[in-house]
């Protein structure tokens, strides 16, 4: 099969969009290889021929959408990435009705944005072993907000959660330093 051949492209993204229809509206668990085809307008047998499972699918749709992350995130600034990912909370919330394997969306997530966040921070010549933790902070603090957002307070901004997050940092300072003391 040629993957570039238009028709392939077509099906394909069809399959996908209706796909990602279903899953918006019901568990991954009771979506149907028959019901997709059904509703995408094609056999089943079109379908094995794009893809081995509804799970394959699945993870392609995965891998589309963080490769996806992935590019917003490369032309995003530091400090506008959370609002490109809170662009796209609805999607991160559909696809995280996937259940394979154990598998969690937001770890890929983070795991996408400490390594972007890595880049970033090697540019501005923070050092080397500092790069890591510091990245996987960054990650863990947007992927907190975007869970927050959904599943919280959907009308709370990027900037009020990090005025709180802050607010909190000097608290536990201040609670460091007097109990030291």
């Amino acid at each position: 099969m040629n993957l570039k051949d238009r028709r392939v492209i077509k099906t394909k993204t069809n399959i996908k969009r209706v796909f990602m229809e279903l899953l918006s509206n019901r568990p991954f668990e009771k979506i149907t290889v028959t019901e997709i085809a059904e509703i995408a307008l094609i056999s089943k047998t079109t379908f094995y021929l794009h893809y081995d499972s509804k799970y394959d699918l699945a993870e392609e749709c995965i891998e589309d959408f963080i490769a996806e992350i992935q590019e917003g995130i490369q032309n995003s600034s530091l400090n506008r990435m959370g609002g490109y990912l809170d662009s796209i909370i609805e999607r991160i919330n559909v696809l995280n009705k996937i259940s394979i394997n154990n598998f969690y969306l937001y770890d890929k997530i983070r795991a996408t944005i400490a390594g972007e966040v890595q880049k970033i921070l090697l540019e501005r010549g923070v050092e080397k072993e500092k790069l890591e933790i510091m990245s996987y902070q960054i990650a863990s603090i947007i992927i907190d907000f975007i869970r927050y957002k959904s599943m919280i307070d959907g009308t709370v901004s990027q900037s009020a959660y990090m005025d709180r997050l802050l607010e909190l940092i000097s608290v536990y300072k201040i609670c460091e330093k007097s109990e030291s003391v």
